[in-house]
């Protein structure tokens, strides 16, 4: 996968923010056993650009949907709660 492709589709546009927790997705990884570079290698880029995706806390549905199924877990499993809903 292009990296320039998986960098654009991570950037969120206004619209479309989704609020990662990276306490969540660290939890799923442990629960898979999955190293930082067994996930990056599932998921389709380096171990430096994951970090920077998972790292970045606003990101679109699309990467959130690609982490999830890349941890085998539901896209809530991975995001922050939402407050007043």
């Amino acid at each position: 996968m292009n990296i320039i492709k998986v960098f654009t589709e991570c950037e969120p546009e206004r619209s479309e923010k989704m609020k990662l927790s990276r306490e969540k997705v660290d939890l799923q990884r442990a629960r898979k056993n999955l190293t930082i570079e067994e996930m990056a290698s599932i998921y389709g880029v380096s171990r430096t650009r994951l970090n920077v995706i998972l790292n970045m806390r606003e990101i679109t549905p699309l990467c959130a949907g690609r982490l999830a199924k890349t941890l085998g877990c539901d896209v809530s499993d991975i995001l922050e709660e939402q407050k007043g809903v």
